[in-house]
């Protein structure tokens, strides 16, 4: 058998030739009237099928004798996982005991308002979420003075933890002084 396309690897991806070999388009196709039926009305379980039979919800649908559907996709899809164990002590007790913090940029596309950056933080008791927007990368320290002062004031509490990435723009000498002066971990 002749291949369709004619693939190369350039660093680890493919890249497909179609131009190669003449067009044309594949298909598999399932002629079985049971499974034409359950993709159409959105892979509905047997015995919901066999209820829409039953009271003639749907007009047109033929009587089955089959009892069971086999489809691949919805016997994957109907696999059971168990929960992640829930770690009592990885959620902090309160609002801004544990504050997350990341700058992301530069980005290709300036913002509306000028930024090519963005400052978030991410309080771990709520996932409570603050973004600001930074035209330079060195305006970092500011805007988390500027968050911190306006976040204690309106909560009547203070961040305990500050976790980053160890970005540069968080291992600064006058931001981990700043950090240490108000009781705030890094």
């Amino acid at each position: 058998m002749k291949p369709i396309a004619t693939g190369i690897r350039i660093g680890g991806l493919y890249k497909l030739d179609v131009k190669s070999t003449p067009q044309q388009a594949l298909m598999s196709l399932d002629k079985s009237a049971e499974n034409l039926w359950h993709q159409q009305l959105g892979h509905i379980n047997f015995s919901d099928f066999i209820l829409l039979q039953k009271k003639g919800i749907v007009d047109g649908i033929p009587v089955f004798k089959k009892l069971h559907i086999d489809y691949e996709a919805c016997a994957l899809s109907k696999q059971h996982r168990d929960e992640f164990p829930a770690i009592k002590d990885r959620k902090q007790r309160y609002i801004l005991e544990l504050v997350h913090t990341d700058l992301c940029g530069p980005m290709q596309t300036r913002s509306l308002g000028g930024a090519y950056y963005f400052l978030i933080f991410v309080d771990d008791c709520k996932r409570f979420k603050w973004v600001y927007f930074l035209k330079q990368k060195s305006h970092a320290f500011e805007y988390f003075k500027q968050f911190r002062n306006t976040i204690e004031k309106q909560s009547g509490k203070f961040i305990r933890i500050l976790r980053s990435n160890q970005g540069g723009e968080f291992k600064k000498g006058v931001f981990i002084k700043y950090c240490k002066k108000h009781g705030i971990q890094q």
